[in-house]
């Protein structure tokens, strides 16, 4: 699978492209069932919520089940990313699972991933790329990924400056509330909405996100509806941009330091037995 220039186009210019059904039905219950089977097993990856029972993510999938192992492999993903990456060879940084359960309040403050990949992992540069694959329909419901489009060209933004944080109590107690690691402030997403807008890309299950890792996003809670909303979170880095060492590195199952290139596999890998 190789994306044409028109889609190299409007990934550059918004820093994300929807391509709805890549996989398969049959492929994408695969990748269901077994979503569902990690959830019963216990390892350092799964993060449970504050009830200690739902899971919201698991990290390393990719490092605890034959198919995630081969989907971060895929043809599908793996040969688009290289494109969007310059046609470099490419390793995987991370794939987690991540939960939104029906009638579930699990939300994403607006935030860039490459905060993470630079400031915390020692990537030199955002230059990486990540494929959201949707295990279930991303509907207007059930709490859709949201995307500034066009905001990666920011570059790192700054998560929240001491101007900031000197604003009034009601914005210290919503940071207080809401707080997450290099979350953007409420004054820094209004002049970002206002420059970019917003936009919250949808599609049916097997439809693949890829996104550009300096995008700010967020996601709101599925609280409302009954339908889940399951995503497998693939990010690759070229191994041009390999990281630097850094103090209290992140977990191998949250940030790998595996550096050996990928290689694709067969399009129906993952439908070969487990």
């Amino acid at each position: 699978m190789q994306l044409t220039s028109e889609e190299l186009k409007t990934y550059d210019l918004q820093g994300y492209l929807l391509l709805p059904n890549c996989f398969a039905p049959g492929e994408v219950e695969v990748m269901r069932a077994e979503a569902s089977a990690l959830c019963l097993q216990d390892f350092a990856g799964k993060i449970l919520k504050r009830d200690g029972k739902t899971v919201r993510m698991i990290h390393g999938a990719h490092l605890e089940n034959k198919v995630f192992h081969r989907l971060v492999r895929h043809p599908k993903l793996v040969k688009p990313i290289m494109q969007l990456l310059g046609d470099s060879a490419v390793y995987i940084h991370r794939c987690s699972l991540n939960f939104k359960p029906a009638f579930e309040d699990t939300m994403w403050s607006w935030h860039q991933d490459s905060s993470y990949f630079c400031k915390n992992d020692g990537m030199p540069t955002d230059q990486a790329a990540i494929a959201i694959v949707f295990l279930d329909e991303v509907n207007e419901f059930n709490g859709p990924t949201l995307v500034m489009p066009g905001s990666h060209k920011e570059g790192l933004i700054n998560p929240i400056t001491e101007e900031e944080e000197s604003l009034a109590i009601e914005e210290k107690q919503y940071l207080k509330s809401r707080r997450t690691q290099y979350m953007l402030s409420r004054p820094t997403v209004t002049k970002l909405v206002e420059k970019y807008g917003i936009v919250a890309p949808k599609g049916p299950a097997g439809s693949v996100l890829l996104f550009h890792p300096s995008c700010v996003h967020g996601s709101a809670a599925n609280i409302m509806s009954p339908f889940n909303r399951t995503i497998a979170v693939i990010a690759y880095n070229s191994v041009e941009n390999i990281p630097v060492a850094v103090e209290n590195p992140r977990p191998e199952y949250v940030a790998s330091r595996d550096y050996r290139p990928i290689e694709p596999l067969s399009e129906d890998v993952l439908l070969q037995a487990v």
